[in-house]
């Protein structure tokens, strides 16, 4: 009698999900049943249309897709009787009325940077998306050397690692989920304060359903979009297709602490790196001994120590010890505090409450000043970025005055040098004999040319 599909335009997208096509197939084939069926369909971006390639709008019969068309399509497929009742709760932009968005604009190489100042300045329960498994495997390893205690969520886990995320990330208020797209639909996780993305999604749809991730029901969210230079084109698109007149409002960061930030990213590249060696070198060592295990030679650790490169092994050893020196390194810099140019210690009670510089330990209680939320950091910013708008007034070129009796003399004297260089071709071809320094008014040389 009823059926109930969520998230449509994934569910019934062309080549996926075949088993849901022929599910359907099989209950509209019959007319009285389907008659009597009440179908819901549900999607927040059921009516989101993209610009189509050019390719496709150099065909001769290539109709442009409009949200009607899109809707009618889905409505044919699932058999929905005709005369539908539509709700439309959709804002404008297609996000939620109270999500606050905002854009930190930055090379491929910052994101790293900018992530961990995020993380540490503004405390709370974060969802980070990537667009591809790797991008979140290199930030898993990174912010675990950071101290982040990141959980991971992708397509290439199990169904019990996966939940085992969910429980770690739902359990702690200052957790790190990083995530690809997996996550970005049908998942309903309470109190999700922020959302981050990481890469430019590829689509609108994809955006606006990772920013659901966050602003559910009655509560708020922010949800920051990374951009570097090769991801503007996307940014661009993104914008076009959300409706969007103007950019997002930039989300302020405190420069200030930038050097203290990207002396322990750094660091921890550098760690990560060494350590990524170290693995990639104890896993060929591995396969080596497994594979003379299954060839059944019998060897002592010794005699298998001959086979390998002595060089390759003491450099082994020092980059052990190089490793153990830059661990140690920072460790030290992690139990620092994070100290802004803004910060003075001599009045640490002048907000009624106990001012203290930010530091890195997990183990902090939540700051629960009002001013040091990153929403509400946010929506100061974007107050001051729309009145800047309205106060930016486009200048015009001052237009250059033509002096037209001017241009009308210049004319006519190209015009009749134009005509005396005709005239002496003429004369030229004629085999008359031509002075061509002559001008009225003046009398001739006296030297001859001669056109033989």
């Amino acid at each position: 009698r009823y059926l109930a599909i969520d998230e449509t335009d994934r569910m019934l997208e062309q080549g996926h999900f075949q088993e849901l096509h022929d599910l359907l197939e099989l209950a509209n084939s019959e007319e009285k049943a389907r008659e009597k069926r009440q179908t819901f369909v549900f999607s927040a971006t059921l009516s989101i249309v993209h610009t189509a390639p050019k390719r496709v709008n150099m065909k001769k019969k290539a109709v442009k897709m409009t949200s009607k068309i899109k809707i009618d399509n889905l409505m044919k497929i699932i058999g929905v009787k005709p005369k539908p009742k539509i709700v439309d709760v959709t804002r404008k932009f297609g996000t939620a009325e109270a999500l606050t968005e905002a854009r930190i604009n930055c090379s491929k190489d910052e994101k790293d940077y900018y992530l961990y100042y995020f993380l540490k300045q503004y405390p709370g329960r974060t969802l980070v998306f990537c667009n591809s498994i790797d991008c979140v495997r290199r930030l898993q390893n990174l912010f675990t050397i950071l101290r982040c205690q990141p959980q991971s969520l992708h397509a290439s886990m199990h169904q019990k690692q996966r939940l085992k995320s969910l429980e770690r990330f739902t359990s702690n208020p200052r957790s790190l989920l990083l995530a690809t797209d997996v996550a970005a639909r049908g998942l309903d996780i309470p109190l999700i304060q922020h959302v981050i993305h990481y890469q430019v999604p590829r689509t609108a749809e994809t955006y606006i359903h990772r920013s659901g991730r966050t602003a559910r029901a009655t509560q708020e969210g922010l949800s920051i979009l990374m951009v570097d230079s090769s991801e503007m084109s996307k940014y661009r698109q993104l914008c076009t297709t959300l409706n969007r007149a103007t950019d997002l409002p930039p989300f302020p960061n405190d420069l200030s602490i930038m050097s203290q930030v990207k002396k322990r990213v750094n660091l921890g590249r550098e760690v990560e790196k060494m350590e990524h060696t170290n693995r990639k070198s104890n896993a060929e060592d591995n396969w080596f001994r497994k594979a003379a295990a299954d060839a059944e030679l019998h060897f002592e650790e010794e005699e298998l120590d001959e086979f390998e490169d002595r060089d390759r092994t003491s450099q082994a050893a020092r980059n052990k010890q190089e490793l153990k020196v830059k661990r140690a390194m920072l460790s030290q810099l992690l139990a620092r505090p994070l100290i802004s140019a803004n910060f003075s210690g001599k009045y640490p009670t002048k907000t009624g409450s106990l001012l203290e510089p930010l530091t890195s330990v997990e183990t902090e209680d939540i700051d629960t000043n009002e001013d040091n939320k990153a929403i509400n950091v946010m929506k100061k910013e974007k107050v001051e970025f729309q009145n800047m708008l309205k106060k930016v007034k486009v200048v015009k070129a001052p237009v250059k005055k033509v002096n037209k009796k001017k241009n009308k003399g210049f004319e006519k004297r190209r015009l009749k040098k134009e005509k005396e260089k005709k005239e002496q071709l003429k004369a030229m071809e004629r085999g008359e004999n031509i002075d061509s320094g002559r001008r009225k008014g003046k009398k001739d040389s006296g030297m001859e040319t001669f056109v033989c």
